[in-house]
């Protein structure tokens, strides 16, 4: 068994219950509420920004650390593709 289906058959019990809530369901089919898919992307997007910041001061009181850059860039490009999700909405 590779390491995704170990995964998702370790994880399936708590994947059905998520999957059934009305704002994913609106996500996946698409009948979501404009306003509410909006709001849904501030909300994300502070986070993330709040997340990264963090991030980045975890790192600096560690020292030098080689996974540093790499957090910072992903946690920005998270950061990115919200921010044009927003712009289009």
């Amino acid at each position: 068994m590779n390491t995704t289906a170990y995964l998702l058959e370790a994880s399936a019990k708590f994947g059905s219950p998520i999957t059934v809530i009305p704002f994913v369901l609106g996500i996946q089919n698409g009948t979501l509420d404009k306003e509410r898919f909006r709001f849904y992307l501030i909300q994300d997007y502070l986070y993330l920004e709040e997340y990264a910041k963090d991030l980045c001061a975890r790192c600096g009181e560690g020292g030098e650390s080689l996974e540093c850059p790499v957090v910072f860039g992903v946690s920005r490009g998270h950061q990115s593709g919200e921010s044009r999700a927003r712009r289009l909405f």
